[in-house]
């Protein structure tokens, strides 16, 4: 059983006034003045149209499958493409066609030390120090200059007489792989890969601490400043090791005593 209802008037629901119906069989629920189970009035005038709605999920979805994502900035002179990056060792510019990284000088470790790393590095030419403690604390890794020795002299002229080798970082623009292949002065012909450099296979004296095989431009240059026979971490050519009984390289086609020749491809 429901409730006596009230009297007719005006009474507050929720805050608002509404006038309550003379009759009716229970109480009739209010909010804010809106009767929820009272018979619908009649039609109202039709309202302003809406503004134009947004694309969907579907449609977005849509256009990105279609148009893809938006594009990137331009390539220009100081944005260039993307590619992949390729050590020259022994010179100071790039072939045409290809971008300059970085110039820098070789370096390694000292050839009597068994410890820092053992491979050799372009070291950026003018370095940047940061929160450095002065002196040397001998508690850590070495690096220093890296030397041509004068046994490349037959092979490459252009490399002065116990000179630092310079170095720099390029960028071969638009390709997916770069590779250094030992015993050969150029590239496949038949798959699409380009010559970036050639040279001579190098690194350090076989009677010494090991470092890595590194390709040696075939026209390196040295460093201007250098020439003295003071740098401990040194380079030298790479040759072929033949042996009567069969073991070490295929000789022939290998010949024992001949500097190795490398190749620095892109694709």
């Amino acid at each position: 059983m429901y409730p006596p209802h009230p009297p007719p008037g005006i009474y507050a629901y929720g805050g608002s006034q509404a006038e309550l119906p003379s009759s009716f069989d229970h109480y009739t629920p209010f909010y804010s003045g809106q009767c929820f189970t009272c018979p619908p009035g009649p039609r109202g005038p039709p309202g302003v149209d809406g503004r134009d709605g947004r694309d969907g999920r579907d449609r977005s979805i849509e256009a990105l499958v279609t148009s893809g994502p938006s594009p990137g900035p331009s390539p220009g002179p100081d944005r260039p493409t993307s590619g992949k990056t390729y050590i020259r060792w022994g010179k100071t510019t790039c072939r045409e066609g290809a971008s300059l990284v970085y110039e820098g000088v070789m370096g390694g470790k000292h050839f009597t030390q068994k410890g820092s790393g053992t491979n050799y590095l372009c070291l950026h030419k003018t370095p940047v120090f940061d929160n450095p403690e002065n002196g040397r604390q001998a508690n850590g890794g070495l690096i220093y200059g890296t030397e041509a020795e004068p046994s490349f002299g037959h092979v490459i002229p252009t490399l002065p007489r116990e000179s630092e080798v310079p170095c720099v970082v390029c960028l071969a623009a638009a390709k997916r792989d770069v590779l250094m292949i030992p015993g050969v002065n150029h590239c496949p012909t038949d798959q699409g890969w380009r010559k970036e450099y050639h040279g001579y296979l190098a690194a350090m004296h076989y009677t010494y601490h090991a470092t890595q095989f590194i390709c040696l431009d075939h026209e390196a240059e040295g460093l201007p400043r250098t020439g003295g026979d003071d740098d401990p971490s040194l380079l030298y050519p790479v040759e072929a090791a033949c042996s009567g009984s069969g073991g070490g390289l295929p000789c022939p086609p290998y010949v024992d005593g001949h500097e190795v020749t490398c190749v620095v491809c892109s694709i």
